[in-house]
């Protein structure tokens, strides 16, 4: 039972090592968008774009702590930590599902606010000034 044991601990281990590496990777790259002064050139016609910076800043951080947490309580085998890596976990669920919800009930609203923001974006995109910001490569 021991072998069991140690099995699931090194796996959860791991499994939040890269799920917090993850939220780094995450954080960091929404964080250099949001910072960059060739994004705020890029995006000066319309700031509500980095709205979706920001959310990846704030799910960046979320998915770090979460990372943390339960990497370290595994590892640990701390009972506080792992609380605390569940709970974050459970209301995360609880938001999804809220979300779900809320999305099924406003469908309407929500396909109109869409087909806007896409319609909206998609006039940005297309614009005659040069969006070197969606260039990856070259």
């Amino acid at each position: 039972m021991a072998g069991v044991s140690r099995c699931m601990k090194y796996s959860m281990f791991i499994f939040n090592f890269f799920f917090w590496v993850c939220g780094v990777l995450i954080l960091g790259i929404s964080v250099w968008i949001r910072v960059s002064e060739a994004a705020q050139e890029e995006i000066e016609i319309d700031h509500s774009l980095f709205s979706g910076a920001d959310l990846l800043i704030a799910v960046g951080a979320i998915i770090m702590v979460l990372g943390f947490l339960g990497c370290c309580g595994a590892i640990k085998e701390s009972r506080c930590m792992l609380l605390l890596f569940f709970i974050g976990l459970l209301l995360i669920l609880i938001l999804q599902v809220t979300g779900g919800i809320l999305g099924a009930v406003y469908k309407s609203q929500v396909q109109y606010y869409s087909a806007f923001s896409f319609m909206s974006s998609q006039s940005f995109v297309s614009s005659p000034k040069p969006n070197k910001i969606f260039v990856f490569a070259g």
